[in-house]
């Protein structure tokens, strides 16, 4: 909110900026403030997402409510209830993992991307070739994400950097 009432200001000061440049001079003036003026845009963002959510909920409501029908079905269905909102995660972990299993899908897709074995010998590879005083995790993934330019390799990272450290422990022992 405050970002947004002094963005045309800041604009006209700095006509030259990106987007990202504007936003970090609008956080230095923010963060310039004092605490009561800090404390008077928190009330103001907490009024605004508060108007949001009573707006939401009168908007859930009256879907639920035309989704029902028309009135003559209505009066002899019960009223739809709506599941309160999920506005913080579970407390604790066994609220977590009693529908763990109810939010995976049905039938897991299977896993993209190239086999173990494929990334397994793209760092051997790596490894093989590059200066280990220079190499770090990253490199090497980065080196490996550039022989497979069309792949995600995201879900295989933790698998890319304990492979890392196992063929490196192997080489210097």
């Amino acid at each position: 909110m405050f970002a947004t009432s002094i963005k045309s200001e800041v604009t006209g000061a700095y006509p030259d900026l990106d987007s990202i440049g504007l936003l970090k001079k609008c956080r230095e003036q923010f963060n310039a403030l004092g605490e009561e003026e800090t404390q008077k845009w928190a009330r103001k963002a907490k009024a605004a997402k508060d108007k949001y959510d009573r707006e939401l909920d009168a908007y859930e409501a009256a879907q639920l409510d035309s989704d029902s029908g028309d009135e003559s079905e209505e009066e002899s269905k019960p009223k739809k209830k709506r599941a309160p909102k999920k506005r913080k995660q579970a407390e604790s972990s066994d609220e977590a993992s009693d529908s763990s299993s109810d939010d995976e899908p049905l039938v897991k897709k299977p896993r993209k991307g190239p086999s173990e074995a494929v990334l397994r010998k793209a760092v051997q590879d790596i490894i093989d070739t590059g200066n280990l005083e220079e190499m770090t995790k990253k490199k090497v993934r980065k080196a490996v994400q550039a022989q497979f330019p069309d792949e995600d390799l995201e879900d295989f990272k933790e698998y890319l950097n304990e492979t890392i450290i196992e063929i490196v422990t192997s080489k210097t022992a």
